[in-house]
């Protein structure tokens, strides 16, 4: 950013310099042309000699026109170089935007791969923990309840010691899969690292929090019921779920998570 913005910077320097110089020269042809409208006898005379010699004015004006005509070349070289000035301006401005442009979209794309779980493409720890402070402050804004679920694979370190790490691997992206696919839009599920993930949903009437949760947790349990065909081997899919809800049971996001992680152990 810091050398895009140098860029532009001498870009604009040099656009000040050569259009203050094409002005002073402007100024100049300008006063010359004004000196020579001023020399006498530079405009024909309405009378002629009888032996048809040209009055001395017209004289004057004949030796004082290859002048006039260099300047006029001058100024037009002048004007062609200013608009080719101008059009390289116009060119220089043009890539600049392009650039800047680039670094702006790379940076971002950066940024969202910093927040991404490659694996899963569920957003990671970092991402989570500025969803769910979010989910917090607007859960005290409107007056609703959030729920943090703390999901661990049952005997993950089991399935990828005898079947590989590819297949381990298969069988994160499908519970990731599950987890997404039966949240609300405004839900979100992310993944904390190994077999764990966490699931936060927003802004739950607290009339039925709980009815809510229920039925998302059993949306995902007939899901995983039955046993899935990961590459031409099958296995079962069994989760651990902790659930903890603000503010009944902490009012920040690292006591939530704690206190979800405490009660998947629990509950496994």
């Amino acid at each position: 950013r810091s050398g895009i913005t140098a860029i532009a910077i001498c870009c604009a320097i040099a656009a000040l310099g050569v259009s203050g110089t094409m002005r002073r020269v402007k100024t100049s042809i300008n006063a010359v042309q004004s000196s020579l409208a001023r020399i006498p006898g530079t405009r024909l005379g309405n009378s002629k000699r009888g032996d048809g010699v040209l009055p001395v004015r017209a004289q004057q004006y004949q030796e004082t026109e290859p002048l006039t005509r260099v300047v006029d070349d001058v100024q037009r070289a002048f004007e062609e170089r200013e608009e080719r000035f101008e059009r390289s301006r116009l060119r220089m401005r043009d890539q600049l935007n392009q650039r800047t442009q680039e670094v702006e979209e790379a940076s971002s794309r950066a940024h969202q791969l910093a927040m991404v779980d490659p694996l899963t493409n569920l957003p990671n720890r970092a991402k989570l923990t500025e969803e769910l402070d979010k989910a917090l402050l607007e859960a005290t804004t409107l007056r609703a309840l959030a729920c943090v679920l703390f999901i661990d694979v049952d005997h993950f370190k089991r399935l990828n010691d005898t079947l590989g790490h590819e297949f381990g691997d298969k069988v994160l992206q499908h519970v990731a899969a599950t987890l997404r696919g039966n949240l609300r839009d405004i839900d979100i599920a992310a993944r904390l690292g190994g077999d764990e993930f966490v699931v936060v949903m927003r802004n739950l009437p607290p009339d039925n929090a709980k009815s809510v949760v229920e039925r998302y947790l059993g949306t995902v349990y007939n899901a995983l019921r039955s046993p899935i065909d990961l590459g031409g081997r099958s296995t079962l899919i069994t989760l651990s779920i902790g659930a903890t809800m603000y503010p009944a049971d902490a009012n920040e996001t690292s006591a939530l998570l704690r206190a979800s992680d405490a009660a998947m152990y629990s509950a496994k």
